[in-house]
């Protein structure tokens, strides 16, 4: 290593410390890819590998959006089915069209008609 002290750089160097590969002017910086175990196309935010530049390592995609990658039909293009799964990977289970939602109202006094503020949903598909 080489010091200097002056106040711009000299010819062939610059201020910029972040290239992963000096000896190829395509390659610079530093790629984060993540494993995709059940190979559905989307990766696993826990697992991941830093590769030098594009190049996608066998078993790793560029995404981290599964949220269950032991399973390819858990994913974010999956169709959300009534399953007591988040088989879309939205944060919500069952999140399907209203029209699939049947509503279960609670009938205390047997009278076949239920209490609006007691209820559970059921989803059928």
């Amino acid at each position: 290593m080489k010091n200097v002290q002056d106040c711009t750089a000299p010819d062939g160097y610059v201020e910029d410390n972040t290239d992963c590969d000096d000896n190829d002017a395509s390659v610079h910086e530093e790629n984060t890819f993540y494993q995709d175990s059940d190979q559905d196309g989307y990766g696993n935010v826990y697992v991941t590998q830093i590769v030098c530049g594009t190049r996608v390592p066998d078993g790793f995609v560029a995404n981290h959006d599964d949220c269950n990658d032991n399973d390819s039909s858990i994913n974010p293009n999956a169709s959300e089915v009534c399953n007591h799964i988040d088989d879309n990977c939205s944060g919500v289970v069952d999140d399907v069209d209203e029209s699939l939602i049947t509503y279960f109202y609670e009938d205390k006094d047997a009278d076949s008609y239920g209490n609006p503020d007691h209820h559970i949903k059921a989803c059928f598909d």
